[in-house]
């Protein structure tokens, strides 16, 4: 093409694709939807694991009326990572 010769092949369209496609990496449309069908799949797994890693947690939501608000706060930001299935 430089030397502005034309081209003599039967189908001089298909040869200036193939340059393009080994110039630039095109990605095909399917690889990518499978892909994100993989991520999404990945997503929910972890999630799945995340319930099932909970641990459990006593049923009275508040302490004993007799504790200040402060302890009662400090209790509950304690039981924070515990339900996050966190050490």
């Amino acid at each position: 093409m430089k030397s502005g010769r034309q081209l003599t092949h039967p189908s001089p369209l298909l040869i200036a694709k193939n340059s393009i496609a080994n110039e630039m990496k095109i990605t095909d449309p399917n690889r990518t939807r499978r892909n994100t069908i993989t991520s999404a799949n990945m997503i929910a797994i972890v999630g799945i694991r995340w319930i099932n890693k909970a641990k459990i947690v006593s049923r009275t939501p508040y302490p004993a009326l007799n504790t200040s608000k402060a302890k009662t706060l400090m209790i509950t930001a304690n039981k924070i990572p515990s339900m996050r299935g966190l050490e």
